[in-house]
């Protein structure tokens, strides 16, 4: 009864819906979700025959789409927009390594920043590129992330899946022009595709639950007749509640564990440093997959003798995670334990990997200070003072007016190649055979 009273609105009721999701994203200036919403409520005034679908509006409606990308590309957030392309940049080098196979699926994350680092490493880059690198975790494409990680294998199979879904949403349309909810799910569906285009979608659970449950409502139909509709519907809501439990098993599993990690946090920050210690210690078995928990636990590690403990956590986590900020830390730790050469490699990683940031220059810098490696910091020194500053602040003054004051009464020594060959030997060790490292003295 519900359904046959607001047949009538279900083209209003759609449009506020995906009207929502374009306010919302204009607000947030997120132009994915913007451009996205603003697809869909195209795509509903075509399939609800608001607007005659010749080839004429649908050619100046992908014309509107296309204006309205490139709006957004050069007005809104253009810096973001040109961090995005050296991005993409820098995962083509990731893609050449690895053609067929790709880097391993979920390995962009901990690859990428190595990549980034070699690229700067090699000298050969420009001021902005110097300006916009971050520590960077997605493609922000998710579509070419995918591909990135499976090779040329991956895009066959994905560009297969994406023909065959076009063919099969055809059919659908074709064959259920009353079905309002299949019209309104498709023009989801088309948010969030166009969406994972310009920003990482997939990775976010809630959205791979939506992407289920359309699928699944997409293709049932092929598979149950109209006699069965309570049970494809049936059918429809077991899949999609499946894989909502799939995607959050491993919390659901650990339900306790994450409860008695609330009270090591909790235990930390009131100062009972040792106390959350040892719950941390009892739930790293289970928690181990966790990089969140990976870094709780690094962080209540005080003392000289949790120092082998914590670079084992950070090994750890950079399996799976490259930060400049762990190889910082682990730096740090090498140089407590006196292990020069191995603080060196992981403070060139950590300048290196996001070469804007001056705290890791400043630590690069006193370290060779500390050992009397001083033609090494007279070379950092100068950097630390000469280098464009992405963001003002005074944690950055106050860096360069230290580095300024620190005694200037270095010895001359000659200059060797010593650093950079370290750091491309360590390098070696993370990236692909053939990728060629080097560093300009």
């Amino acid at each position: 009864m519900i359904k046959e009273y607001l047949k009538p609105y279900s083209f209003m009721l759609s449009i506020a819906c995906l009207c929502i999701i374009l306010a919302i994203s204009a607000v947030m200036l997120n132009r994915a979700f913007f451009v996205g919403a603003l697809s869909g409520v195209i795509f509903l005034v075509f399939v609800f025959k608001k607007i005659a679908l010749s080839k004429k509006t649908v050619g100046l409606s992908f014309l509107f789409v296309v204006i309205a990308i490139s709006i957004a590309t050069i007005f809104l957030k253009s810096d973001s927009s040109l961090g995005r392309i050296f991005i993409y940049k820098i995962s083509w080098s990731m893609f050449l390594d690895q053609p067929i196979t790709g880097i391993g699926w979920g390995n962009f994350q901990r690859d990428y920043g190595l990549y980034q680092a070699a690229y700067f490493s090699a000298g050969n880059f420009t001021q902005k590129e110097f300006l916009l690198a971050d520590n960077t975790f997605y493609a922000f494409n998710d579509y070419w992330e995918f591909i990135v990680e499976t090779g040329v294998i991956g895009a066959v199979c994905l560009f297969t899946s994406l023909y065959f879904l076009v063919s099969l949403v055809y059919r659908r349309l074709n064959t259920n022009l009353k079905d309002d909810i299949l019209k309104l799910l498709l023009a989801l569906f088309l948010v969030i595709g166009i969406a994972a285009l310009f920003t990482h979608v997939v990775e976010h659970r809630p959205f791979k639950i939506v992407l289920a449950f359309i699928l699944a409502y997409l293709a049932l139909p092929s598979v149950f007749n109209v006699k069965t509709k309570n049970l494809q519907n049936a059918t429809i809501v077991t899949i999609t509640a499946t894989f909502a439990l799939f995607q959050y098993y491993f919390e659901l599993k650990n339900i306790g564990n994450y409860r008695k990690l609330e009270h090591a946090k909790t235990l930390s920050a009131t100062g009972y440093i040792l106390e959350s210690q040892k719950i941390y210690t009892e739930l790293y078995p289970q928690l181990k997959g966790d990089i969140e928990f990976l870094k709780n636990y690094n962080a209540v590690l005080v003392g000289h003798h949790n120092a082998s403990k914590k670079i084992f956590l950070l090994k750890e986590i950079l399996k799976h995670y490259t930060s400049h900020i762990s190889f910082l830390e682990m730096a740090t730790i090498y140089e407590e334990l006196d292990m020069n050469k191995e603080a060196e490699i992981a403070l060139l990683q950590s300048v290196y990997m996001v070469p804007n940031r001056f705290v890791p220059k400043e630590a690069l810098y006193r370290f060779y200070s500390k050992n009397k490696q001083y033609e090494q910091a007279k070379f950092w020194r100068k950097i630390i003072l000469t280098m464009p500053v992405k963001i003002p602040s005074e944690r950055v003054e106050a860096i360069k007016q230290t580095v300024k004051n620190l005694n200037n009464d270095e010895k001359q020594k000659p200059l060797h190649c010593h650093s950079g060959l370290v750091y491309a030997h360590y390098l070696s060790l993370f990236l692909p055979k053939g990728l060629f490292v080097w560093r300009r003295c």
